[in-house]
């Protein structure tokens, strides 16, 4: 067996777990993870080597700077929007969706809860062409119910076309609930009305029954 060690390069937003809030500059041991983690703040400065880890880990960063009451934690609005757009800063000309799940692999992601709403400090929003959604799912491996935020544009499977704005029940005792507003789907899993896919049904019936209509007039007619 051949153990390599591997260097990742991105962007926080991309990240779930990490400890919140994070610091600015330097690099600090994730104890939670036993990984190095190097953050900075300026254009293409994650392109350099990796550097050596301070005294301080990301969890005693993060514990430090809540009692100092510099975090961010707290911050809560109605319309579950990131800081940037609650303040006006930057356009929103298309729709954008909190991108999530409360469990991965065995970790849990605080950021992104079951039954509450995301925390918009640490959690993802991304553009979507399609709606967004979030629904529950059991994650059988591990015997945990999993919350999932997203696009519906990046889902394969879904009714086509969606039905209206609304929570529904689908499959497995699932909830899905779709919107069409900017972070709409960073609330709490809403109460399922009918069936996700009850609109297509119904609309087959009728299909279904307004083809052998024609069908029986047309050979009345020809015979």
């Amino acid at each position: 067996m051949i153990l390599a060690s591997v260097i990742q390069r991105g962007c926080t937003s991309d990240q779930w777990g990490l400890p919140a809030p994070l610091p600015t500059q330097g690099c600090y041991t994730w104890t939670a993870r036993s990984q190095l983690w190097c953050l900075c703040s300026t254009d293409g400065c994650n392109g350099v080597r990796m550097g050596k880890a301070s005294n301080m880990t990301l969890e005693q960063f993060a514990e430090e700077a809540k009692s100092n009451n510099s975090a961010r934690d707290g911050y809560s609005v109605d319309t579950v929007l990131p800081p940037y757009m609650v303040t006006g800063e930057g356009p929103r000309r298309v729709l954008q969706c909190w991108e999530c799940q409360s469990y991965y692999q065995g970790y849990y992601y605080s950021q992104c809860p079951l039954h509450d709403q995301v925390d918009v400090t640490r959690t993802y929003i991304g553009n979507c062409t399609g709606r967004c959604v979030m629904h529950n799912a059991l994650d059988s491996d591990h015997e945990v119910e999993v919350m999932h935020r997203g696009c519906s544009s990046s889902l394969y499977g879904l009714p086509d076309p969606l039905p209206a704005d609304g929570c529904y029940s689908w499959h497995h005792g699932q909830v899905w609930c779709i919107c069409s507003v900017t972070g709409c789907n960073g609330v709490q899993l809403g109460v399922p009305g009918e069936r996700f896919d009850a609109h297509i049904s119904s609309n087959g019936h009728f299909l279904h029954a307004t083809s052998i209509f024609v069908i029986t007039a047309l050979l009345l007619i020809y015979f």
